[in-house]
């Protein structure tokens, strides 16, 4: 039997959410119009935790497919766990290596991949389709349902903006692992406009993701960027990543989007002393960003393994 689409549960669709708190979560199952499984997730932040605190299944494979979903929650929210609490379809959960602790039920987060080898070059036409498959991979349900970035990848080759000389992809033992992309981008003052660098994606494959690939791709085009004489950077992105890489908000430069905001996941790195501080003003992104068409890569997307587009809570 083909297996029922899951849907985000609001309140109004499922008014016995356990948990009273804003930041707590719950998908279901429907058939015919009727709800046949639920499950329902909070975080906790103190220990980087997913508590499961409902799931309701009738079968098997609603119960696996509801699983799934959690694990993949827990994946995009760099969960350390996951409790279930006061289990029920206790062999179910112990089949995806839940494992039993006093009454609980709890996944543990493995351990990442250990690099042994790691070569980081720039790509050639024959790396094009493998890149894309791992930047979706590496983006699917992260910050919006499904991903555009493979998209943006593709695109953005035959784009005048594309920087391939800063550009670089990771390979372990032959594989494409992990990719980061440079672009042009502008600082807009009063009387003129001040070239800049932007970059993204930055992606690593999901299997290798804490091993520390992204890091070495960005400190790897850092250098080259400085050597290329290029003044700073403003991109935007996870904020405790790039605080950690020396990365800074950008109204520590005077640098705002064009509503005058400074939202925390827009950060700036200089490139040279005051790179970025001397040269106050918005930050343009080039319109071929906005120009991308969600229906076009829904449709460069099927070329790709088919995974649901699914709503998660850290999407933006």
């Amino acid at each position: 039997m083909a297996l029922l689409p899951i849907k985000h549960l609001t309140r109004e669709q499922w008014s016995h959410y356990v948990s009273h708190r804003a930041d707590d979560s719950a998908w279901g199952i429907y058939q015919q119009a009727q709800l046949i499984a639920v499950v329902e997730t909070i975080p906790d932040g103190a220990t980087n935790t997913l508590q499961i605190v409902a799931f309701e299944v009738t079968t098997d494979d609603s119960g696996q497919a509801l699983i799934d979903l959690v694990l993949e929650q827990a994946a995009l929210e760099n969960r350390q766990r996951i409790i279930l609490i006061d289990p029920v379809n206790r062999d179910l959960f112990l089949k995806n290596n839940f494992q039993a602790i006093g009454a609980n039920l709890v996944w543990q987060r493995p351990q990442p991949l250990k690099l042994t080898t790691l070569k980081i070059r720039q790509e050639t036409e024959k790396d094009f389709a493998e890149v894309e498959s791992m930047i979706n991979q590496a983006f699917w349900n992260k910050f919006q349902p499904g991903s555009q970035d493979a998209y943006l990848v593709h695109e953005l080759r035959q784009s005048p903006i594309y920087l391939p000389e800063l550009s670089r992809i990771a390979v372990v033992n032959g594989e494409i692992v992990g990719g980061i992309f440079y672009s042009k981008a502008i600082i807009q003052q009063v009387d003129r406009e001040v070239p800049i660098l932007t970059f993204g994606p930055l992606g690593v494959a999901p299997h290798w993701q804490g091993s520390g690939i992204g890091t070495k791709l960005l400190k790897e085009t850092l250098v080259l960027a400085t050597q290329a004489n290029y003044r700073g950077i403003v991109m935007t992105g996870v904020p405790s990543f790039y605080l950690r890489q020396g990365f800074q908000t950008t109204d520590h430069f005077g640098i705002t989007l064009a509503d005058g905001t400074t939202p925390n996941f827009l950060m700036g790195y200089e490139l040279q002393p005051q790179g970025l501080s001397s040269i106050p003003g918005v930050y343009a992104e080039n319109d071929f960003f906005e120009s991308l068409s969600i229906e076009q890569a829904d449709y460069f997307n099927e070329r790709f393994t088919k995974r649901p587009q699914q709503w998660f809570p850290q999407q933006l």
